[in-house]
Order: structure tokens, then C-alpha cells, then sequence
């Protein structure tokens, strides 16, 4: 639902899945040109599959949406996370998808609005972390270490692509 300044509705409420989805989590963040950017996953999926796709839905300011999918045995399980950095240098992405394969391993990768800047991809040093949040380019991690989280900040930058380029971010 589209809300004024003072919090009261304007629109009907907006629909992003099917009334009968079964989706386990919504993952979202703003974006830098005022939109809103829903992750999520579709658990209803026929037997022998591993889980539904990741989709991901932009939300502009005027009501509209611009869906996309993203399926593949990289994103075969885990929640996804969106992360948003407002003050990202102008040399880094300023918003990432990270993701947890089937392994448990973070995949993680720029993205602008509903499309991936490349693929998502496991960073060695992230290894088994959660990302948690970014600011000023740097990436909050969370590690289980037994009966306690470790935390620990990353500077991050665009990962090379495939063709030994460094996409550009949002």
C-alpha cells in the first residue's frame, strides 16, 4: 500500500506474489533512487525439486513493479539478503544479493535494481558468513563460532567478472 507523509493510505494494497505462494521469507531494501526492492523465495515447488527460484521485485515510487528471476543450482537454497549502502564510494556497488548455496557457502553479488551486475558467485574470504549490512563500503559479516557470532567488516568492491572486467556497480 502507497502511504502520504503522514503514514495514511493513498492506493490499494499491491500484490507481489500469487495469494496461494508459499513464500519463507521477504528479504528488502531501499534504493538510492527512492524505490523499494523485495527478495524472496517461492517454496512451492514440485517433488524432487530443492527449492523455487529467488525473485526479486522493484517497486517504484508511482506503484509500479519490475520482476525478475533467478534460478540456477547456485541459488538452490538459502534466504536471500539484500544489501543496500548508501555511502558507497563512487567506485563500488552500492547494492548486493547474497545468498547461501546448498554447501552453506555465501554467494554474493552486485546488483542494480532486479538485475545482477554478474553472477553470483562464493568469495573466499566471506566463506560461510552472513552478511548483515554495508556502509561506506564495507561489508558487517556474521560468523557462528559454537555457542557464539563472530562479527568482522570487509572492504568490498566488485568482484571480476568472468571476462576479467570489474562490472560497474549500481
Amino acid at each position: 500500500t502507497r502511504l502520504d507523509e503522514n503514514g495514511i493510505p493513498t492506493a490499494s494494497p499491491i500484490s507481489l506474489t500469487a495469494a496461494d505462494a508459499h513464500v519463507s521469507v521477504y528479504a528488502l531494501s531501499a534504493l538510492a533512487n527512492g524505490n523499494a526492492l523485495v527478495g524472496w523465495r517461492d517454496e512451492d515447488v514440485p517433488p524432487g525439486v530443492e527449492t523455487g527460484p529467488v525473485r526479486l521485485a522493484e517497486i517504484a515510487q508511482d506503484g509500479s513493479i519490475k520482476k525478475s528471476e533467478i534460478a540456477g543450482a547456485d541459488v538452490s537454497s538459502g534466504v536471500p539478503a539484500l544489501l543496500f549502502d548508501p555511502a558507497a564510494p563512487a567506485s563500488a556497488p552500492n547494492l548486493w544479493l547474497a545468498l547461501s548455496d546448498i554447501s552453506g557457502v555465501t554467494r554474493i553479488a552486485a546488483a542494480r535494481g532486479v538485475e545482477l551486475s554478474d553472477a553470483l558467485a562464493p568469495d573466499p574470504v566471506i566463506g560461510y558468513a552472513d552478511p548483515i549490512a554495508v556502509f561506506g563500503g564495507r561489508l558487517l559479516l556474521a560468523r557462528p563460532e559454537r555457542l557464539s557470532v563472530e562479527l568482522s567488516v570487509l572492504a568490498c568492491g566488485a568482484p571480476k567478472s568472468a571476462s576479467g572486467g570489474v562490472p560497474k556497480g549500481p
